[in-house]
């Protein structure tokens, strides 16, 4: 009776296989799990994530880090004479 090698990579992609070299590319692309990922640390569930548009969801992730850019706006002329001295 001849053996069969058994295929471990049936659920799991070949490039995942491979090295830890390609595994970083293949990470960066996957931008649905790191979002889902980042929801899962923020303490959100699947149902509170549900809820929020893309738009929504990007605009709590910048509030929630601190990343939010508070009250910029273009410089007056005046803005400028002041700062030129």
């Amino acid at each position: 009776m001849l053996l069969k090698k058994q295929r471990t990579d049936f659920f799991v992609q070949e490039s995942k296989l491979k090295n830890k070299a390609t595994t970083k590319s293949v990470e960066d692309n996957n931008i649905e799990i790191g979002m889902l990922v980042t929801a899962k640390k923020m303490g959100l569930s699947f149902e509170e994530l549900n809820l929020f548009s893309l738009d929504d969801y990007l605009t709590f992730v910048d509030k929630w880090t601190g990343n939010e850019e508070e009250g910029t706006r273009e410089a007056s002329q005046s803005d400028i004479e002041r700062f030129m001295g």
